[in-house]
């Protein structure tokens, strides 16, 4: 088990270690789904690299369609990390939580 990753030249971490200035442990994956990162996972043998991680679920957004209200969390599954597309920020108003994809993500 590992706690981070650098995928496509972006840091992932896992949500069991919070840092005080970043939070890198939720994704959008190349669905359009949204997780919350739990543990990395790779198998030595067969270097399959996996995610345990949970999908947001969302309240309706009348004022965006980029900006989603996070409602709840849906028990965790196991990925595999190539799923993952981009990094994402998420931010706490009022009590309310909210996630949006980082745009500008382009591997040079």
């Amino acid at each position: 088990m590992f706690s981070k990753i650098v995928l496509n030249g972006c840091l992932f971490t896992t949500s069991q270690k919070l840092n005080k200035r970043s939070c890198n442990f939720f994704a959008q994956l190349k669905s359009g789904t949204f997780v919350k990162v739990l543990h990395f996972l790779v198998n030595t043998n067969s270097k399959d690299e996996l995610i345990i991680c949970q999908k947001l679920l969302f309240n309706d957004n009348p004022f965006s369609k980029t900006i989603k209200e996070i409602h709840k969390l849906e028990p965790p599954i196991c990925i595999q990390t190539s799923l993952i597309s981009k990094p994402c920020i998420v931010i706490e108003i009022e009590g309310k939580m909210y996630i949006i994809p980082v745009p500008n993500t382009y591997i040079y």
